[in-house]
């Protein structure tokens, strides 16, 4: 089996991270024009917020095709029918696409290669939650994170406490008519609704995980990040407000006519105004199964 290469691991980790991010209108046609026909009724902020996460709710699986940015963009299919989000990744690191199948147990990774199969004509390897190999503990922790992209409450609360509405906009996603919502989000407001320190803790465990992962030496300012007294949390976020100069953190969501939504961006309100767009399809169609135990190896703990 292939080893993990620093590469493989930082696009698993930058995933994991940016998934819920946004971009610009990607594959629509800026400033396209909807026919009055299919416009629907103009929603107000609750209702913008709610949109993904109550699709999410209601039709329990969906396809994003996320873009970043950066060259690597990848598509996730989520789905919450069995209670927590199971996913499934297609993405290409170092000219090589790669395939991850997370289920509540285990993560799988396929492998085409037969050379660097676990075991002959074993096309996926598993990676057991319970494993006590390190590497597969890694991939464990890297594919849970990116559960986060189905964590559409936080998108809701975000926007619905500090989030200002403009539109909609008649436009469209490819060749369907959309309407298109802008939400200006306060910064300030945003962070007074998140548990900053609970966020922090949770990124720490990820860095430390990626960073025994690649053999790296642990860094001593993740130690001080993860016991922040009160007054450097409060210091923390007085300089987060000063880097973002009081812009705000923008979300757009494009629905059709029937307010499924079709896509959605976010753009930082940094220097280099990061985006990622996330193109919606397949509502309620797009199953997450494990693959079949016939073509399945797991991951063999290392020997004491």
């Amino acid at each position: 089996m292939r080893r993990f290469s620093a590469l493989t691991i930082a696009g698993l980790a930058a995933l994991s991270l940016t998934a819920c991010g946004g971009s610009d209108s990607g594959s629509a046609t800026p400033g396209a024009k909807a026919s009055a026909s299919t416009a629907s009724k103009a929603l107000a902020l609750p209702e913008v917020a709610g949109l993904v996460h109550d699709q999410l709710k209601s039709k329990k699986s969906v396809r994003m095709n996320v873009d970043s940015g950066d060259g690597s963009p990848a598509s996730v299919a989520v789905s919450t029918e069995n209670g927590t989000p199971e996913l499934e990744i297609k993405m290409t690191q170092e000219g090589k696409e790669l395939r991850l199948i997370k289920t509540e147990k285990a993560v799988f990774m396929e492998e085409k290669d037969p050379k660097q199969q676990v075991a002959p004509g074993k096309t996926f390897t598993r990676f057991a939650a319970d494993s006590k190999n390190p590497i597969a503990k890694l991939m464990v922790a890297l594919v849970g994170a990116m559960s986060s992209v189905a964590d559409t409450e936080q998108q809701r609360a975000l926007m619905a406490a500090g989030g200002t509405l403009a539109g909609p906009v008649p436009d469209k996603v490819v060749d369907t008519p959309a309407q298109r919502y802008t939400v200006s989000i306060d910064m300030a407001k945003a962070l007074g609704t998140i548990d900053l320190r609970k966020y922090l803790a949770s990124n720490v465990a990820l860095a430390r995980e990626v960073t025994k992962g690649l053999g790296a030496k642990n860094d001593p300012s993740l130690d001080k990040l993860a016991k922040l007294s009160d007054a450097d949390l409060a210091k923390l976020k007085a300089n987060m407000l000063k880097a973002v100069e009081g812009k705000p953190l923008t979300y757009e969501v494009w629905a059709d006519a029937q307010n499924v939504p079709l896509k959605f961006s976010v753009e930082a309100p940094t220097k280099t105004r990061d985006k990622t767009t996330v193109t919606l399809s397949d509502w309620g169609i797009s199953p997450v199964n494990a693959p079949p135990a016939e073509i399945v190896a797991d991951m063999p703990d290392l020997p004491n």
